[in-house]
């Protein structure tokens, strides 16, 4: 459109501003705008696809590294192929390729491992309140021929406690120099059920998503949703039952977090597209 400076400005300003939570993105708009800044108005536009293709390829790269060093962690330390059984991952929210480039990051092992010939079955959390493990994850995996079963959020940790999950891999929207990951909504609590049962939890990341200048993941800039949510309750009037949805704005009190907080120590291992065990060696 305005290939101006004011007007690129601006629209970095509101694209940074609609997803606080989530790093890599304003990695990619630090990383293209003083670019085209310095390039003339009139080769602005085929820069900025130019730099978007490199950060695409880029990222098709990464993202199969990710599954690389993911695939073997899985091999190494939780025997996967080595029973004469389905291996199962839990996996919560959406991090495959409609969220990223190609592979995805927490589904990329899972990717690699099906592509393997590697008997696998994945709990899909439902993940609300948006819902991305029901329709998007479920979607990808079942594109991939990936024997799947999704799951309400507060299934994961009965699974657990009857050995039903040999591991749990999610993705990172942010990642604190201290090493803390802060992902969807209930990833903390899946990660407490996985340290109470002894099951593996790794954290699939980009380098991207690494905020060099964020101590701790307890700070200002994750996003709340109330107004627009929908509520979806069941009902029975008479002997007939249905579904109701209402919207926040007539459900009192309705508070829905978007992202969280996951203490470090609750981390068996960040899987990174570079290395999978010291998050130093990235920053």
């Amino acid at each position: 459109e305005d290939p101006s400076d004011e007007y690129l400005k601006e629209s970095a300003s509101r694209l940074l501003a609609a997803r606080p939570t989530a790093t890599n993105l304003g990695w990619a708009i630090e990383r293209m705008l003083p670019q085209l800044l310095c390039e003339p108005i009139t080769n602005r536009v085929e820069a900025a696809r130019l730099e978007a293709q490199n950060i695409c390829d880029e990222d098709v790269n990464i993202n199969s590294q990710i599954g690389t060093h993911g695939l073997r962690l899985l091999t190494e330390r939780c025997h996967l192929g080595q029973k004469n059984e389905p291996f199962n991952i839990l996996t919560h929210c959406n991090a495959g390729w409609l969220a990223t480039v190609d592979w995805g990051t927490a589904l990329s092992p899972i990717f690699k491992a099906h592509d393997a010939g590697l008997d696998i079955h994945v709990w899909v959390d439902e993940t609300r309140p948006r819902n991305q493990g029901a329709s998007l994850t479920a979607w990808e995996l079942k594109a991939h021929d990936i024997p799947h079963t999704v799951v309400v959020d507060n299934a994961g940790g009965h699974l657990m406690q009857h050995g039903q999950v040999d591991a749990c891999i999610v993705g990172s929207d942010r990642t604190t120099r201290s090493g803390d990951v802060c992902n969807k909504i209930g990833t903390y609590l899946k990660a407490l059920a996985a340290k109470a049962n002894d099951v593996p939890f790794f954290a699939a990341l980009p380098s991207s998503t690494i905020d060099t200048r964020g101590q701790s993941s307890r700070q200002p800039g994750i996003r709340c949703h109330t107004a627009g949510l929908r509520v979806r309750n069941h009902y029975r009037t008479g002997g007939v039952r249905g579904l109701r949805d209402s919207t926040a704005e007539s459900v009192p009190r309705t508070h829905s977090k978007t992202a969280e907080e996951q203490g470090v120590i609750l981390l068996d291992t960040r899987i990174s597209g570079t290395v999978d065990h010291s998050l130093q060696q990235l920053l």
